[in-house]
């Protein structure tokens, strides 16, 4: 393999890793948030955990666009490892067979990901609607 090649490989594997880390922190994120939703007692109201609850499908839809971007790069890594000589292009329009954000969006990964957290906020609506705003916990 010619050193070019070699440079090219080297650079989409930086974004790859770039995207998956992003991907880790949008994670993160909408677990903390889930967890102040539901941990803090001052959130009672339906308009705060309906907002909480859009944060986290618009922090689903982020994580399934970066894993949709990763996918692509990956994608690139494999067509760029085959060749013998590069331009160095980055542009991943020419890539196929990769699901759209929102076939991404349904994968499993994104589904066990996110559907506990909505879950989870959602219980705390329903013991809100149920018992009130007085409740120990929640």
């Amino acid at each position: 393999m010619k050193d070019n090649v070699i440079k090219h490989l080297q650079m989409i594997q930086n974004i790859i890793n770039r995207m998956a880390l992003n991907s880790t922190l949008i994670t993160a994120g909408a677990f903390l948030a889930c967890m102040w939703l539901v941990l803090m007692p001052f959130v009672v109201s339906f308009v705060t955990l309906s907002f909480g609850i859009w944060f986290v499908i618009s922090l689903g839809i982020a994580d399934a666009f970066y894993l949709r971007q990763e996918r692509l790069y990956r994608r690139l890594y494999d067509d760029v490892r085959a060749q013998h000589e590069t331009t160095f292009s980055m542009d991943t329009g020419d890539v196929k067979d990769v699901p759209n954000v929102l076939e991404t969006l349904m994968s499993k990964i994104i589904i066990i990901k996110y559907v506990p957290i909505l879950a989870i906020v959602g219980i705390k609506i329903l013991v809100i609607a149920m018992f009130g705003t007085r409740t120990l916990f929640m």
